[in-house]
């Protein structure tokens, strides 16, 4: 009588830790496939923002140079209704170029760094979304890591049997034998 409750046990508990191990990794897929898809989301959006950032500096970049041509246009008017010509015209206009030529150079170095930051920003958004994924990975069960517990706890039960019911024959280790012999 004690044989069949003892086998049931036994397969009960194989049949729970095999159903928690499966429970356990769909989970663990469902939550990597929520960090995948934010990740995914949030890559977009740092493309988004660096397509953005270019735009802007574009844009800056083609009011400096109009500002430019308005401010040596002016400087020329001025000096054409002066009746000033010749070299310190020449000085005025290649001033004026320069320092805009200046601010063109820093708005497209201001560009340059914040699309550098934006790239570091992605790979670090990429990096925490595997290092997540990495950290569900470890923390899944395994069939082997299952296998082994059933194992152990069928040990366990051995043991326990013969320690409880020294010079009975144990039921489980009889099962045990019919299945692998």
């Amino acid at each position: 009588m004690c044989e069949p409750v003892s086998i049931g046990l036994a397969g009960l508990s194989i049949a729970s830790n095999i159903m928690q191990t499966s429970e356990a990794r769909k989970q663990s897929r469902a939550q990597q496939a929520a960090v995948q898809q934010d990740t995914a989301q949030q890559m977009e959006l740092m493309k988004a923002q660096a397509l953005q950032i270019s735009n802007q500096a574009d844009q800056q970049k083609s009011e400096a140079a109009l500002a430019i041509m308005r401010a040596q246009a002016s400087a020329a008017l001025a000096a054409a209704e002066g009746g000033v010509s010749g070299n310190s015209v020449a000085v005025q206009q290649n001033d004026i170029g320069w320092q805009g030529s200046k601010n063109l150079a820093q708005i497209e170095a201001n560009k340059a760094a914040t699309l550098m930051q934006n790239q570091l920003d992605a790979r670090g958004i990429a990096t925490r979304g595997q290092s997540k994924i990495n950290e569900i990975q470890s923390s899944t069960p395994t069939w082997i890591g299952t296998g082994l517990r059933i194992g152990a706890n069928l040990g366990s039960s051995y043991l326990d049997w013969n320690y409880r019911n020294p010079g009975k024959p144990n039921p489980v280790g009889q099962w045990v034998r019919k299945q692998f012999n």
